[in-house]
């Protein structure tokens, strides 16, 4: 549930504030940037945990998981919407191939109760808080404040469809005694909540999003390892310069910062042993870091998955020796960070003569007095970075005041020395769009594959200020495209307000060899014809051999002097999200409430030969 409702439910889950802790005396703020990197790239520096390691394809759903469902019109009808409904299923599309990230029926308890009455939606968390938003009863959308919401009601299924980020909820109307038991359930949870937070003061109006506990640290009581995880190092081999304790809601983190006084590259291990009042071993937690160099300075995270939590911890570092399969490689990659004001901007740049297997920064907040405040992390690279190569990633802090910030750097090499991924210039542009919509700057880019082979197209927008710094990125990825076949590739980004000005905006493509899916584009055609108010009608039929999954039609509208006014798009798709072979499927796709004067329409979707 890695990307569980980030603006949605950031309006709605109370997150809790940061007590302090001391920051190591190597975390001096810097002066200019408010952050520092944990050692230069000619100083050698890499610190980080590999158990979180993303796995390729990961994001792409199963067929069961990700079926499509479509939603009417929206209502007009004063009303119509009123009643009480519960959050059942959640699907994300940021990729472009809708893929379910959350069930109430997979979960424990449940997560977001809504009542709605006229033009007024109440939006109530497990937690028991509460927000309010407009239905706009003429176009079905709510104004969320930091997203907006297309609205659908069909057959007791409330569908809501983000404006913003691709997202899709689906909550269920209740009714009977199943409405009045929710209803009464959630007022008790909001009545508890409000009790267990009566003596704290005022929260602020921008959502916190975790904070720090105080834990006892008792370093006398540490038990044996099994040997598999190598030997416990001395304070003079690993010296822990940090230890800090990280508590959300959804989670208990530890982080570990030492550096290597170790004799040659080693696995770096960090344990945390948790204890209850009686000194009984509840559990123990680990993260690990492949391969750290001596001189490296290393941050290592590790999260507590017991139910109960323990009432006092123990740590150690752990080194374990795999001869030359990994090479440590975080002094060969650079990191340029942008501090703005909501977010912390990353370019990573490999500067060595080696493909950086895994590239992450480990990044810790501190305040104005050097007290810990957050911890998060980000991995650079869909297959590494090969020499020269570059990615961008963003660090969101939901405008919450850090002061400064350490970066820690992990990378390391295995034996190829060339990235396997296809030249990028067989991707021919053939048209390009920009628009700017609801404070969000999109661009949009039409491709030809020339080459001879399926491609998978992970796509990475940057936009740079004058000086040419990323200060802010968006992804897409198309799954497959065919030789001679022609896609569209779209992606927005919010611009910092306040922040510095957007001077260029450019699109890296790191295409490889699709061996998982089937082209299907080519054998698509589309209609296209006027529907009710702004909305257009897109007839797709598929003349190839294979099924056609997931289509999605992209509409590009213009106005008269062929200046893009709005790109939107809509799944095609039988109840089997598909288009069969020899099939037509319509869809309807909001436009500009403005009107518009022509289209051209794009498609992306996969098959399985």
């Amino acid at each position: 549930m890695k990307k569980f409702l980030v603006i949605f439910l950031s309006l709605l889950l109370v997150l809790t504030g940061c007590t302090s802790q001391s920051k190591p005396e190597t975390a001096v703020p810097a002066e200019n940037d408010k952050f520092e990197q944990a050692k230069t790239p000619e100083e050698s520096s890499k610190p980080a945990e590999e158990s979180s390691k993303p796995v390729e394809e990961s994001s792409t759903p199963t067929e069961e998981s990700s079926e499509v469902t479509e939603s009417s019109a929206p209502t007009t009808e004063a009303g119509a919407f009123d009643g009480q409904y519960l959050l059942d299923l959640v699907f994300d599309n940021t990729d472009g191939v809708e893929s379910q990230v959350y069930s109430y029926a997979e979960s424990q308890e449940p997560m977001i109760y809504a009542e709605i009455a006229g033009t007024v939606l109440k939006m109530i968390s497990y937690q028991g808080s509460t927000n309010e938003s407009k239905i706009d009863l003429t176009t079905g959308q709510v104004d969320m404040e930091t997203d907006l919401l297309d609205m659908t009601l069909e057959n007791g299924v409330l569908t809501m469809v983000s404006t913003m980020d691709g997202m899709r909820y689906v909550f269920r109307q209740l009714t009977g005694d199943e409405a009045a038991n929710m209803k009464k359930d959630f007022e008790a949870r909001a009545a508890a909540y409000a009790e267990d937070n009566s003596s704290q003061p005022e929260e602020s109006s921008q959502p916190e999003e975790s904070s720090t506990t105080t834990t006892t640290v008792d370093n006398d009581n540490i038990p044996e390892i099994d040997s598999y995880y190598g030997t416990r190092a001395t304070d003079a081999q690993l010296p822990i310069t940090g230890f800090y304790t990280l508590k959300t809601d959804y989670s208990l983190e530890y982080i570990g910062v030492m550096s290597s006084n170790l004799d040659k590259t080693y696995e770096i291990y960090f344990f945390v042993f948790g204890y209850d009042k009686d000194n009984n071993l509840i559990d123990k937690v680990y993260g690990y870091q492949n391969a750290a160099a001596p001189g490296d300075d290393i941050a290592i995270s590790c999260s507590w998955y017991n139910e109960q939590e323990p009432d006092h911890v123990a740590y150690a570092a752990y080194y374990y020796d795999y001869g030359d399969t990994y090479t440590a490689y975080a002094d060969q990659i650079e990191i340029v960070v942008s501090f703005l004001s909501d977010q912390v901007v990353m370019e990573a740049i490999n500067h060595g003569d080696k493909v950086a297997e895994t590239v992450m920064a480990n990044l810790l907040f501190y305040n104005d007095k050097d007290e810990f405040q957050d911890y998060r992390y980000c991995y650079f690279g869909i297959d590494g970075l090969a020499p020269g190569e570059h990615d961008v990633e963003v660090i969101y802090t939901w405008g919450e005041e850090y002061d400064s910030l350490m970066l820690y750097t992990y990378a390391y090499a295995k034996t190829r020395t060339t990235n396997e991924i296809v030249d990028p210039s067989v991707l021919v542009v053939k048209a390009e769009y920009e628009y700017i919509e609801y404070g969000c700057l999109y661009k949009a880019i039409v491709v030809e594959n020339t080459s001879d082979k399926n491609l998978t197209i992970p796509a990475t927008m940057i936009i740079r200020d004058a000086g040419g710094t990323a200060i802010g990125c968006g992804y897409e990825t198309i799954d497959v495209l065919g030789p001679g076949e022609t896609t569209i590739i779209h992606t927005g980004t919010t611009p910092v307000e306040g922040g510095p000005e957007v001077a260029t905006k450019e699109y890296m493509l790191k295409p490889y060899e699709s061996t998982y899916y089937a082209p299907v584009i080519a054998g698509l055609s589309a209609s296209t014809a006027p529907a009710d108010g702004s909305k257009i009608s897109v007839s797709v039929t598929n003349s190839g051999t294979l099924a056609a999954k997931y289509v999605e039609a992209y509409v590009v509208f213009f106005d008269a002097n062929g200046t893009v006014l709005d790109i939107e798009s809509g799944y095609v798709s039988d109840s089997d999200g598909e288009i069969k072979p020899g099939a037509t499927e319509t869809k309807e796709i909001w436009g500009p409430s403005s009107g518009y004067d022509h289209v051209e329409v794009y498609f992306t979707g996969y098959g399985k030969s």
